[in-house]
């Protein structure tokens, strides 16, 4: 492999293990609020109507999160792609695509089923008893 292909490489390796990282702080901090607010939302908001604007933010922060795990996906696999076409053997290759497509995948349906949680949270009338 060519000094200059090498170098290629190591900025490749470096800014997708980087959009990696920021991507699971990201997705980390999603899950947390998401939980969160379906516990709030189901305490102390369902049954009134200040519930829509607070449920519509979610469903929208959810179709976002999908997007952003299904270009994760995608993103992985065109990494490896870039990877191959600077000289990396298939089965040497540092970039770990079928981890990347897999998991960014996975997200897409966590995302999807979260935002059906707070759409089915939307159509309940009565709080929701959670004890303390």
């Amino acid at each position: 492999m060519p000094i200059g292909d090498e170098q290629q490489l190591a900025q490749l390796i470096s800014v997708f293990s980087k959009s990696w990282e920021l991507y699971i702080q990201f997705y980390t901090y999603f899950l947390g609020f998401n939980v969160a607010g379906l516990t709030l939302v189901a305490k102390y908001l369902v049954g009134t109507r200040a519930k829509a604007p607070v449920i519509i933010a979610f469903i929208v922060q959810n179709a976002i999160t999908a997007f952003t795990s299904l270009g994760m996906a995608l993103y992985s696999c065109e990494t490896a792609k870039k990877a191959l076409l600077l000289g990396c053997r298939p089965d040497t290759t540092p970039i770990p695509s079928w981890l990347g497509q897999w998991g960014g995948f996975a997200n897409v349906v966590a995302s999807l089923s979260i935002g059906i949680c707070w759409i089915m949270l939307f159509r309940i009338k009565k709080p929701i008893r959670i004890d303390d």
